[in-house]
């Protein structure tokens, strides 16, 4: 639970010094996409949950989404 509760935290953390330097659009929609592909992610890698075709494709789209956004984003100098 200790592990939970600092990993929560460094996120949140994180997020904050994020949207200091990048737009709302393109923070929220890493850390959204990034937890939905890491929620998968984990549940292969920790308990061996299988990944169906379209798990390994949703998790592909998602990075492809979040390269497409920071390519297109320009960090903001506020």
């Amino acid at each position: 639970m200790v592990i939970v509760a600092v990993g929560d935290a460094l996120s949140f953390w994180l997020l904050s010094i994020s949207l200091q330097r990048f737009p709302i659009s393109l923070v929220y929609s890493v850390w959204a996409g990034s937890g939905m592909a890491g929620a998968a992610i984990g549940g292969w890698w920790l308990f061996g949950e299988a990944l169906a075709p379209s798990a390994l494709l949703g998790i592909a789209v998602i990075v492809l989404g979040v390269v497409i956004l920071s390519g297109a984003m320009e960090p903001s100098t506020a």
